[in-house]
């Protein structure tokens, strides 16, 4: 996590990775190595590693290729919270759809690289899901931990 931050200042550097750390809830969690976290924590430290710089936007792709969907659900809703928190626009790229309406406030769908959808969240909620562009997560992720 610190590897991050080699511009600040000593004490300023471990302000911002506590700080970070404290936005995706992994409080005392500074000194962990990556590879001792499960693919959920895992996820969360990336997280907090791309707001060090205070960025007003982050691009979060395809977070559903290494989490089960129990700590996708878990994530995303981390992430909305962030997006509500903080000033920072989140965009989220998913191939699928499920879980979208309950984290997101505005949705845009693309299929085959066209625009399809781009509207409320409540409007995408009302859709049918199941059929295409639109879909069920797929269910080759990784199990739950």
């Amino acid at each position: 996590m610190l590897g991050a931050l080699q511009r600040l200042p000593g004490l300023a550097r471990r302000e911002a990775a506590v700080r970070a750390l404290h936005l995706v809830e992994l409080e005392g969690r500074l000194t962990d190595l990556a590879s001792t976290l499960d693919p959920e924590t895992a996820a969360r430290a990336s997280l907090a590693r791309a707001l060090l710089p205070g960025p007003r936007y982050l691009l979060i792709r395809e977070p559903h290729q290494s989490l089960s969907e129990p700590d996708l659900a878990r994530f995303l809703a981390r992430v909305a919270i962030l997006a509500r928190l903080e000033p920072l626009t989140v965009m989220v790229s998913l191939t699928w759809s499920d879980g979208v309406a309950e984290a997101a406030t505005r949705v845009v769908a693309l299929a085959e690289g066209l625009l399809v959808f781009d509207g409320a969240t409540t409007a995408f909620a009302r859709l049918d899901r199941w059929r295409p562009p639109f879909g069920k997560a797929p269910s080759t992720r990784a199990p739950s931990s």
